[in-house]
């Protein structure tokens, strides 16, 4: 065990559960074994395979992993926190509401990574009057109608704002692309590959006719001394 241990790479360090899940089963659904270990304080470090390594790692980037860590309420307004004005307020209202529909979102089977922004006002005098704007960016694996999950996404976010038209949605959506395949060992051409067994075909039909010669040789020369 402790040799198998040594051959094991760090992949990725400092991650909550949830960001270690997804690395790890995205890891073995494309057959490369990887293991979730505990640095403690709720961070997960995930470890594979020192051959696995390159593979690993491109394929983490191409699907846009680990996504960004999440942040709760109590994080985004601490208690302990000084006073902020109410466009501060309002901005970090907002991007906890991303956040969240973020992880709804990544709920979604086949969803692998989910980027959502909500246009706001940076001052409270162009606040009034302004339409909200909110575009999305998802990534998923596997079969999925494209226009079915835009529609649906755009669904989510229109009920999710009461002051959010459905014309002011933007979503895009992307297909990961699949671990590229080794290229198929060299095989010798087929001529060189008939003819190559020439040589053993031809010792093996004298090994099998060389008996049968020395018995007729024989029984030719008994004939003759008897004659």
């Amino acid at each position: 065990m402790a040799s198998l241990s040594a051959c094991r790479t760090e992949l990725l360090t400092g991650l909550s559960q949830r960001q270690a899940n997804e690395a790890i089963a995205l890891l073995q659904r494309h057959d490369i074994a990887a293991e979730k270990k505990e640095l403690g304080k709720g961070r997960y470090k995930v470890e594979v395979g020192g051959g696995d390594f390159p593979d690993a790692v491109s394929l983490l980037d191409r699907h846009g992993l680990p996504t960004r860590d999440d942040q709760s309420i109590a994080d985004l307004f601490p208690t302990d926190s000084l006073v902020n004005s109410p466009a501060a307020e309002r901005a970090r209202l907002i991007s906890g509401i991303e956040q969240r529909l973020e992880q709804t979102i990544r709920s979604i089977e086949r969803v692998l990574s989910a980027r959502v922004h909500i246009s706001y006002p940076l001052s409270d005098r162009s606040y009034v009057g302004q339409p909200v704007h909110a575009s999305v960016m998802v990534t998923y694996d596997g079969p999925l109608d494209d226009a079915i999950l835009i529609q649906r996404l755009k669904q989510l976010l229109k009920n999710s704002f009461d002051a959010l038209s459905y014309d002011n949605i933007s979503v895009v959506v992307f297909q990961a692309s699949e671990m590229p395949q080794a290229p198929p060992a060299h095989s010798p051409k087929p001529g060189w590959a008939t003819w190559r067994w020439v040589p053993l075909l031809l010792l093996a039909i004298v090994a099998i006719a060389a008996p049968g010669v020395v018995f007729l040789r024989r029984r030719m020369l008994a004939k003759r001394g008897t004659s």
